[in-house]
């Protein structure tokens, strides 16, 4: 056991260190610091500032159209004027379709099965050409090399090479410019999440909740093309965005404008903190350096404990920042939208974390597919988790990985299920007439929970080590077990001899 002074020793280090950490940013370059390393891609939103006016002064009967001019605005100028025609003719498409579809969906000549089918083929098929674009078009060197010195804007804004923009692309030459492009489209630029409001669409419209008049093309793209959340959510429901829409002037006040700017500040902050302490120097080696590949060369035993923990907790900062200032300008303008996270870290059971992280796409899950497919009380509900999970996994990309990683979650979630409703039974049994384990375990468990606060705290530990521990296979792939097993390896070497 360490002795006290040792450990204020190790802690004034940690402070020193912090402070040092906080000492060597160079707080005065803006170009090659804070637009590359603070307002990196999940910060770009940042750059929506500017449009915010447009919005707020928008008077009533035009204010779908202001957000239609200000998000395709928006894309043009971060990710070029080829996106912003291409996400019209997207929008365009997908509007036709649900069209047809809603038509289709009323047939009574047809197998009702259909519809629903052709829409979900369409859907996935587009998500998938959307990654795999880059791989499919191929330009002459001649017209690429064209592209890039004559039409900038035809390319992302770090592309350019203009003095207040990131200098992170221009150095590449036009060929791998033109391969990041696209999957850098297909994700960071919202294609993702636009499948995921495409799914939603197209069931409610099959339920008959979204009615005629209801839909309309103005309308549509208004809810495709609000660019606060257009890139990475939260995924706003189209009958919430739509009532909203009538709700904004009435909804402004200093209040709300003033937590506005708060929970702007509190994005970039996170995304500040994530800059600072974590990315610089734990990238290496969880990114490109021997944490999954090699563990047993990790020779801090708490960076190979905490590493995955670093890992995700930079990624939770950067997400929750992102929303935060999307949150904010919502407040701003007097748009009221789901919040994407509710204290994930604090939960206390698996299925507690999914309703506080990245809460819309996890929402959307529930309603479009695990209850679609029996949810918990038809068909076999562990099969139900894993496929929904699996879902999940292959949205966030197209690696085996992901997919083993939902399959994992699933399963996870449903022993948590099971034993959540075993639990529940022995909290109701009779004790002053039950006889057998049944009641030896419910006297058990009832003395466990007078132990507070140490219930709460091992379900804490338990749910959260579940959790990031399955990421080293959504992170490390399938040879993420490695860090597992070396974890282990280290802690029995004392008993070992």
């Amino acid at each position: 056991m360490p002795s006290l002074s040792q450990i204020q020793q190790q802690l004034s280090a940690i402070l020193h260190w912090f402070v040092a950490q906080f000492h060597a940013v160079p707080w005065g370059n803006v170009r090659d610091y804070w637009l590359v390393y603070v307002f990196d891609d999940r910060m770009l939103v940042a750059w929506f500032l500017p449009l915010v006016p447009l919005l707020f002064f928008a008077p009533r009967a035009h204010r779908k159209a202001a957000i239609a001019v200000s998000g395709l605005l928006f894309i043009a100028y971060v990710w070029g004027v080829f996106h912003a025609c291409l996400w019209i003719a997207i929008c365009y498409a997908f509007f036709r379709l649900s069209e047809a579809f809603a038509v289709e969906c009323r047939r009574t000549d047809v197998n009702p099965l259909g519809p629903p089918l052709v829409a979900g083929t369409i859907i996935v098929a587009a998500h998938f050409a959307f990654f795999n674009m880059h791989r499919w078009i191929v330009l002459p060197s001649a017209a690429e090399a064209w592209l890039h010195a004559n039409l900038p804007w035809l390319y992302p804004f770090a592309a350019r090479g203009f003095s207040w923009e990131p200098a992170e692309l221009p150095g590449l030459d036009p060929k791998r410019l033109f391969d990041l492009y696209f999957p850098y489209f297909a994700h960071a630029a919202g294609t993702a999440y636009l499948i995921v409001r495409m799914t939603h669409y197209f069931a409610e419209i099959r339920k008959g909740t979204i009615r005629a008049e209801e839909r309309s093309f103005a309308r549509f793209l208004a809810w495709l093309c609000y660019a606060p959340n257009f890139m990475q959510g939260p995924i706003e429901r189209y009958p919430e965005f739509q009532t909203q829409l009538e709700r904004w002037q009435d909804q402004r006040s200093l209040a709300g404008a003033l937590y506005g700017v708060w929970r702007i500040a509190m994005g970039i902050a996170k995304s500040l903190f994530c800059a600072i302490w974590l990315e610089p120097h734990i990238a290496r080696a969880l990114y490109i350096g021997p944490y999954y590949t090699q563990p047993e060369l990790i020779e801090s035993n708490a960076f190979l404990y905490f590493g995955v923990f670093l890992q995700i907790f930079g990624l939770y900062l950067q997400f929750s920042g992102y929303c935060d200032i999307s949150a904010g300008i919502a407040w701003i303008i007097g748009y009221r939208q789901i919040e994407n996270f509710a204290m994930p870290w604090f939960a206390t059971s698996l299925r507690d974390f999914w309703r506080r992280w990245h809460i819309s796409l996890s929402s959307i899950l529930r309603d479009y597919v695990y209850i679609p497919l029996g949810g918990s009380r038809t068909g076999v509900p562990i099969i139900n988790l894993m496929l929904t999970f699996g879902i999940c996994g292959v949205w966030h990309a197209y690696l085996p990985q992901m997919w083993w990683w939902g399959v994992l979650m699933g399963a996870m979630l449903w022993i948590n299920q099971v034993w959540h409703d075993r639990m529940t039974r022995l909290d109701k049994l009779d004790l002053s007439s039950a006889t057998g384990p049944a009641a030896i375990a419910a006297r058990v468990r009832r003395a466990w929970l007078r132990c507070r606060p140490l219930p709460q705290v091992f379900a804490w530990l338990l749910t959260q080590h579940a959790f990031v521990f399955s990421l080293v296979l959504f992170f490390g792939g399938m040879r993420g077990y490695r860090v597992i097993i070396e974890i282990f390896r280290r802690a029995a070497a004392p008993f070992q001899g």
